[in-house]
């Protein structure tokens, strides 16, 4: 993997190639350039039973653009208990 370390998000690779061995995830590497992919695929895809997965990681997120979790509202009286009277 690439031991780039970002300083800002503008600086971050932006693309994942996921490596999967007869199902199961053996790698993550992390890619600057659609050459870079390419390079990363071709390398692996020579092996049996491989196959790989690219993400495209380009969309960062603000700590303003992410939303905040919210109790959920219910409403009391249609969920108020019976009462035997």
């Amino acid at each position: 993997m690439s031991d780039h370390m970002p300083t800002e998000f503008d600086e971050s690779p932006t693309v994942e190639v996921i490596v999967f061995r007869h199902g199961h995830e053996i790698r993550r590497e992390l890619c600057e350039s659609a050459e870079q992919v390419a390079a990363v695929v071709d390398l692996w895809s020579e092996l049996e039973g491989v196959h790989c997965q690219v993400d495209d990681l380009a969309v960062h997120h603000t700590p303003g653009q992410i939303l905040e979790p919210t109790a959920d509202v219910f409403d009391t009286d249609e969920y108020a208990p019976e009462v035997d009277a």
